[in-house]
């Protein structure tokens, strides 16, 4: 009896250690720790794919707000896009009839630059342009836009100077402008056109001499320096002073001189205008 209670132990000692078996690999979805033989039940970890949740950006860089462009003519068009991973395409849109398209693209980042055709029977007026990006996974950017302005192609109207005053100076009667690089002169100019003007060059003449300097500079690198003009109703209507600085002229106490003024509209109409002035180093 004693040896059968002991077989009966020993069989059922090695039941227990033959019934430990499972998936033996740590890396797998169902690992047994407690498992002494692999069963080949292991299954594989499912890694879920990573989430590109990220949009593309995009950036025009033109047209500039407000540009001005004729019916019938080209305006240039350029934006530039990136994106975290991959880039696919882009497309473009407009508020204006028959402007519209786009393209695949690739990398990180790109550009594109193209003419559109502004429609010869379009009407006067502000209209846009947007731009959307789409990424590898699907991802739409932002839709980013800039406004440009249709003129007429038949404006012949040249832009009119109203007025040019000295409003501030160094000089108590306001009729000279100082020279120098410390005295600032406020120079009101009141400047219109019927459909809106696009640029103003400034520069003044010693009459004396012939000699010319040029007292506005934005540093378009324009000659002469061309005065920025903010907005959509300055440009029909730019009436603002602007303070003004004269570098050293050669100068015999003060000299009749002349304004010079230039002004291009958006249909590049252009007026040519002088006014006496003096300057003076006293």
């Amino acid at each position: 009896m004693k040896k059968m209670f002991f077989y009966i132990l020993a069989g059922g000692v090695m039941l227990s250690s033959c019934g430990k078996k499972g998936c033996t690999d740590s890396n797998a979805a169902n690992y047994n720790a407690d498992a002494k033989k692999d069963d080949g039940s292991c299954i594989a970890k499912v890694v879920p794919p990573e989430v590109d949740s990220e949009k593309p950006k995009v950036s025009i860089t033109a047209p500039v707000a407000g540009q001005e462009v004729k019916q019938g003519a080209k305006l240039s068009v350029a934006a530039s896009f990136t994106d975290n991973k991959a880039l696919a395409g882009y497309l473009y849109t407009s508020s204006a009839p028959d402007i519209a398209g786009g393209t695949t693209i690739s990398g990180t980042s790109a550009n594109a630059s193209f003419d559109v055709t502004i429609p010869a029977t379009l009407s006067p007026g502000s209209y846009t342009i947007s731009f959307t990006a789409t990424d590898a996974t699907g991802n739409i950017s932002e839709k980013v836009s800039t406004s440009f302005s249709v003129i007429l192609s038949d404006d012949v109207d040249k832009p009119v100077v109203n007025s040019v005053k000295i409003t501030k100076s160094a000089d108590p009667a306001l009729k000279k402008l100082k020279t120098g690089s410390t005295p600032v002169n406020e120079v009101e100019f009141d400047i219109s056109d019927n459909r809106g003007i696009d640029s103003i060059f400034i520069s003044i003449k010693n009459t004396r001499t012939g000699d010319i300097v040029y007292p506005y500079d934005d540093n378009t690198g324009a000659l002469p320096p061309r005065v920025v003009i903010p907005g959509a109703s300055e440009r029909l209507n730019f009436k603002q002073a602007l303070s003004i600085k004269l570098s050293a002229f050669a100068i015999s106490g003060e000299d009749p001189a002349e304004w010079i003024i230039r002004v291009v509209d958006g249909a590049k109409n252009e007026t040519n205008f002088t006014q006496a002035t003096i300057v003076t180093d006293l």
